[in-house]
């Protein structure tokens, strides 16, 4: 068994659109994989916030013995569909874990995250994945090397006539506001927009279509002074509440895309001895 090296892992951030439930599932097993002590108790901690203010909290707690479980399972968390209660922006959850006595239990820092369940009667239901709120190795090295936050996708399609929309989401998670500029290739009014601390701000992309156009097909790029978390959501334009997909955003890589051989080997060689030692202490604890 690995030596514990945290009390904690990276928090979840769930987005919570507008016009459907949520459920959470709490991934049991990949807990307990991640769990380096014999013995460990772990609190769950779930928040909402809505406009820069903690809308609700809820706190679990799980007692793990070996790497299973040995408390009761826990239901899945589960958020109802806000506009029931007539919010107007969407919301956001962040989900941390962490060791009840704030000693170390955790082999690694990395969220324990899963797909999240999007239903609501009558609507189909997807699945969208979640995001760190930090501790992203992508995003920090993004922002240590350009700065800026900076985020694209290829592939949007706007369509009056065939009910096509699309929105970015924005979550800011963060204690600051953040400034937003999204691009086209091929020289669109740029849309620009402010994203409050702790709040959701959705942007419907029909607004790139010029005077008398009817579909578009292209791409964006967001650029942002701080980082957000991001996704883009395709919909009914008459009824964004109908929503077909949500996906994450692909962040502008500035790792190097290729490594000397020896560098290349040591990796594999440190991948390798890794497997081989947590093999030989899974036969040890049998």
């Amino acid at each position: 068994m690995n030596q514990p090296v945290s009390s904690f892992v990276f928090p979840t951030v769930v987005p919570l659109p507008l016009g459907y439930d949520c459920t959470f599932p709490l991934d049991i097993d990949r807990i307990g994989a991640q769990i380096a002590k014999p013995e460990a108790d772990l609190n769950v901690i779930t928040r909402r916030y809505y406009e820069g203010k903690l809308a609700d909290e809820n706190v679990r707690s799980m007692r793990f013995k070996n790497g299973k479980l040995i408390s009761e399972r826990p239901e899945p968390l589960v958020w109802s569909d806000a506009s029931e209660r007539e919010e107007a922006f969407p919301s956001f959850a962040e989900i941390a874990m962490n060791s009840a006595d704030d000693t170390p239990v955790f082999s690694n820092r990395m969220a324990v995250s899963n797909y999240s369940v999007y239903t609501k009667p009558g609507k189909k239901a997807f699945f969208s994945d979640n995001a760190f709120k930090y501790g992203s190795p992508s995003i920090i090295s993004l922002m240590g090397q350009l700065g800026r936050f900076v985020e694209g996708y290829p592939a949007i399609h706007l369509d009056k006539e065939r009910d096509f929309g699309e929105t970015l989401l924005f979550i800011n998670p963060y204690l600051r506001p953040v400034l937003v500029r999204i691009a086209s290739p091929d020289h669109r009014t740029p849309i620009k927009l402010r994203v409050p601390a702790q709040s959701v701000r959705g942007v419907p992309l029909i607004d790139f279509l010029r005077e008398g156009e009817t579909r578009w097909l292209g791409q964006i790029q967001l650029t942002a002074n701080n980082r957000l978390i991001t996704f883009h959501i395709r919909h009914s334009l008459r009824d964004s509440k109908i929503i077909s997909d949500h996906e994450h955003l692909d962040p502008f890589r500035t790792e190097p895309t290729h490594l000397p051989l020896s560098q290349a080997m040591r990796i594999s060689l440190g991948v390798a001895v890794r497997g081989l030692r947590r093999s030989i202490s899974r036969h040890t604890q049998v």
